[in-house]
C-alpha cells in the first residue's frame, strides 16, 4: 500500500514573535510545517517543497503578501493560502479574496480560528482528530 504524503503547511511573516506563536499552535498538528521571514523566502521554499496551506502575512519588508501570493500560485496554483493581517477593513479583504487567498486570517491571531482554517482546509481523519482534541483544550 502506498504511503499517504504528510501535509505541509508554510506560514510567512517578517515578525518573528508571529513566527514563534503560529509554531507553537501548529506543532501539535500532523503535518510537516515550515517558516519563513519573507516573501522570497517562501518563493524558495516553493520551488523544493510542495505546500497545501500557507499563511501569509500583507506587511513585509521588499516583497507584500499580496505580491508573494501571486507568484506562490505561479509555481503552486494548488496551494491554499489565507492572508494574515492586522488590517480588518473591508477593502483588504476583498481584494485578497479576489486576487486568490482561500480565506483571511486577522491578526492578533486566535488559535481557534487556526485549527478551524487548518480543519476545513486539510480535511482528513487523523488532521480531525488532533484539532478537535486541541479545541476541547484550548
Amino acid at each position: 500500500m502506498a504511503n499517504k504524503r504528510q501535509n505541509a503547511i508554510l506560514v510567512v511573516d517578517d515578525d518573528r514573535v508571529t513566527l514563534k506563536y503560529m509554531q507553537g499552535i501548529l506543532r501539535s498538528m500532523p503535518c510537516k510545517v515550515y517558516f519563513a521571514q519573507s516573501g522570497r523566502e517562501a518563493l524558495a521554499r516553493a520551488e523544493k517543497v510542495r505546500i497545501d496551506l500557507a499563511f501569509i502575512d500583507i506587511v513585509m519588508p521588499n516583497m507584500d503578501g499580496f505580491e508573494t501570493m501571486m507568484r506562490w500560485k505561479k509555481i503552486q496554483p494548488e496551494t491554499k493560502i489565507v492572508i494574515m493581517s492586522s488590517y480588518n477593513d473591508d477593502a483588504t479583504v476583498k481584494r485578497a479574496i479576489e486576487q486568490g487567498a482561500h480565506t483571511y486570517l486577522f491578526k492578533p491571531i486566535n488559535r481557534i480560528d487556526v485549527f478551524s482554517i487548518v480543519s476545513k482546509t486539510l480535511k482528513n481523519a487523523g488532521m480531525d482528530a488532533v484539532i478537535s482534541y486541541n479545541l476541547k483544550n484550548s
